[in-house]
């Protein structure tokens, strides 16, 4: 029994459990086999997923006057709310599935039909799916990076009218 305890105490002296703590951190030096996938930049190969929001201006038909156009919707400023998951392909290269939602300023008034004032309102939104491709500049442990971003998206506009009577 006694020689048990002892072929312990010697074992887990050899290991470093016991052994004093410059023995123990000698112990502790042994090679090892690490298996690590070694990125070209800091953000290569992980992904994030984006919420985004701002103020939208309508262009064309849409900001064009109801009134003195022809197909003039008389949208105003709105705003635009999205989300969007980035993969990085490499440090600055990046692929990036979006859904956005924008809603324009609705458009209100009153129509004057043979003497009856009638109120009215217009109201346009757009949804967009899309992939973009963007490609990032500067420095990759920077706050804020400037990025060129191109790609293909389904839009799907929405018209909205109502009038009195």
């Amino acid at each position: 029994m006694r020689s048990t305890r002892t072929l312990l105490i010697v074992a887990l002296a050899a290991t470093g459990i016991l052994a004093a703590p410059a023995a123990r951190a000698q112990t502790r030096h042994s090679p090892r086999v690490v298996v690590e996938h070694h990125y070209n930049g800091p953000y290569e190969g992980r992904s994030e997923l984006v919420f985004e929001a701002g103020a939208a201006t309508p262009l064309g038909d849409l900001a064009d006057d109801f009134f003195t156009s022809a197909k003039g919707l008389g949208a105003g400023t709105g705003y635009e709310l999205g989300a969007r998951y980035r993969y990085y392909l490499t440090g600055d290269l990046v692929v990036s599935p979006a859904f956005h939602y924008t809603n324009f300023g609705d458009f209100t008034g009153v129509l004057d039909d043979d003497g009856t004032q009638r109120g009215f309102e217009i109201s346009t939104s757009v949804y967009r799916y899309g992939v973009d491709l963007q490609r990032f500049f500067g420095s990759a442990s920077g706050q804020v990076r400037a990025y060129v971003s191109a790609g293909v998206a389904l839009y799907h506009n929405r018209y909205w009218d109502y009038a009195q009577g």
